[in-house]
């Protein structure tokens, strides 16, 4: 029996071995999960190149308009000249309209100046995060118009 005990041992600690030597965390099996899990990503370099923009948006649209598509370029002729620049999409809407509604909104409104930047020749992969945050970050001071909008912000380099 002592020695069915010991097997098991030894059993386990070269199994403990084996995990361990994989890249990542090993997580006790009694966990939800449990297994292998992969490290994080590599931070991102600062930034070399400080990119800042806002795209607005008409009342209840997420429709890319011609003053958008200007803004769009500008940010795309900037990328192309610093391609390891890597950003981040912050969609808002105004305080007008149901949570859920302006949260979707904002996520679309995300999702077209992705798109406006993609079909400019900027590398989806240089798009870190697209998120939308509804009417959560209103900001008083700024119009209606002002707070519908996605802002375009370096986050790092690759």
């Amino acid at each position: 029996m002592k020695a069915l005990k010991l097997a098991a041992v030894l059993v386990m600690v070269v199994l403990m071995a084996f995990a361990c030597s994989q890249k990542g965390t090993l997580r006790i099996a009694d966990q939800p999960g449990y297994g292998i899990v992969p490290e994080a990503p590599a931070p991102l370099a600062p930034a070399s190149t400080v990119i800042k923009e806002k795209v607005l948006f008409a009342f209840d649209s997420y429709k890319i308009d011609a003053e958008a598509d200007a803004t769009v370029e500008k940010v795309a002729a900037a990328m192309k000249k610093n391609p390891d620049t890597v950003i981040a999409l912050k969609g808002h809407t105004d305080k007008y309209g149901a949570d859920d509604y302006n949260q979707t909104l904002s996520e679309n409104r995300a999702n077209a100046v992705k798109a406006a930047l993609v079909d400019e020749g900027v590398p989806a992969g240089s798009i870190k995060s697209v998120e939308g945050f509804g009417k959560t970050q209103l900001i008083p001071n700024l119009s209606n118009r002002e707070n519908r909008r996605v802002l375009i912000l370096s986050i790092g380099d690759k």
